[in-house]
C-alpha cells in the first residue's frame, strides 16, 4: 500500500505527523484496512450516530437517528470514506434532538475538508442561546485556519480544545472525547492543546480542565453551522457561521475513545 504523509501544524505550536491511505491502489491492499479502521461503516454496540453520506444523506446506520438536510447541501464527489461525502454550500443538515445525544461521557469523529476560511465557521454544533443549560458543544474553524472544539457546563467558562493552523482543502480527521477522562482533541490522531483567539477576541487557554460532557439540553445537532444564537430546545433552528466545505463519516458513540490509535 502507498501511504502518503500530511504534515500538519498541530497543538497550537507542535508538528503533528499522520499517514493517510492514498485513493489510487488501498483497494487492492489487503492491509488497508489497518489503516482505514477509522472509516468502518459498521455500528457497534455504542453507536449513537453513524452517518456516511454514501447513498442517502439522511441514513443513520445504527437507525437511532433522524437527519433531515436543509438548504444547499449535496453528496459532494470528493471523499474520505466509502463512497460519497456531504459537501454545504450554505445550507446545513439538521439532526432532531434525541435522548441519545445526552453524554455524560462519549465521543465525536468526523472527517472534514475545507477552502481556507475568510469568516469562522462551524462544522457542527448542538448549542444554544445562553448559559442557562449543560452540554452546549461546538467544533469550529477560525478565520486564521485553527479547528478549535468548545464544550459548556452551566456556571462554568466554556472550555477549548484547538488546533495550530491546519492546510486547506485536505480531507483530516477530527476525534473529540470528553467526560470524566476529560475533553480531548485529536487531529490526524496526533492530541491538540493550545491556545486561539475566539470570534469576540478573547485568548482561549484550551489546556483548561474539562471533564464534563454534552448532556443537559434538548437541542438538535446541526451538521454546517453554529446553533450558539439559537433558542433552546428549538426542533428547526437556523444556524450562523456556516461551514463551506464537506464532511464524511460523522461517528457519534457513548464511550471515551483514544484516537491516537486507528
Amino acid at each position: 500500500m502507498r501511504l502518503s504523509t500530511v504534515v500538519v501544524l498541530a497543538g497550537c505550536g507542535r508538528f503533528g505527523f499522520g499517514e493517510v491511505p492514498s485513493n489510487e491502489d488501498d483497494a487492492a491492499d489487503p492491509d488497508a484496512a489497518v489503516v482505514t479502521l477509522e472509516c468502518d461503516p459498521n455500528p457497534g454496540p455504542d453507536t449513537v450516530a453513524l452517518f456516511g453520506f454514501d447513498a442517502d444523506l439522511t441514513m443513520d446506520a445504527s437507525q437511532q437517528q433522524v437527519a433531515t438536510p436543509v438548504g444547499a447541501v449535496a453528496t459532494g464527489s470528493s471523499t474520505r470514506c466509502g463512497s460519497g461525502s456531504i459537501e454545504l454550500a450554505g445550507g446545513h443538515v439538521r439532526v432532531a434532538d434525541s435522548p441519545g445525544f445526552d453524554l455524560d461521557e462519549g465521543s465525536v469523529e468526523l472527517f472534514f475538508r475545507a477552502p481556507t476560511p475568510a469568516l469562522d465557521q462551524a462544522i457542527l454544533s448542538r448549542d444554544a442561546n445562553g448559559t442557562t443549560l449543560h452540554g452546549h458543544f461546538t467544533i469550529g474553524l477560525s478565520v486564521e485556519g485553527r479547528l478549535w472544539v468548545r464544550i459548556q457546563r452551566m456556571g462554568d467558562l466554556a472550555m477549548f480544545r484547538c488546533t495550530g493552523p491546519i492546510p486547506a482543502d485536505q480531507w483530516m480527521h477530527v476525534g473529540v472525547s470528553f467526560g470524566p477522562p476529560g475533553l480531548r482533541l485529536w487531529l490526524d490522531h496526533v492530541e491538540q492543546t493550545g491556545r486561539f483567539v475566539d470570534l469576540f477576541g478573547s485568548t482561549q487557554d484550551c489546556s483548561l480542565p474539562h471533564t464534563f460532557g454534552i448532556a443537559g439540553n434538548d437541542n438538535v445537532l446541526a451538521i454546517g453551522g453554529s446553533l450558539v444564537l439559537a433558542a433552546d430546545a428549538d426542533p428547526a433552528p437556523t444556524p450562523v457561521s456556516p461551514f463551506g466545505g464537506s464532511v464524511d463519516h460523522l461517528h457519534v458513540r457513548s464511550t471515551w475513545r483514544d484516537f491516537s490509535r486507528f
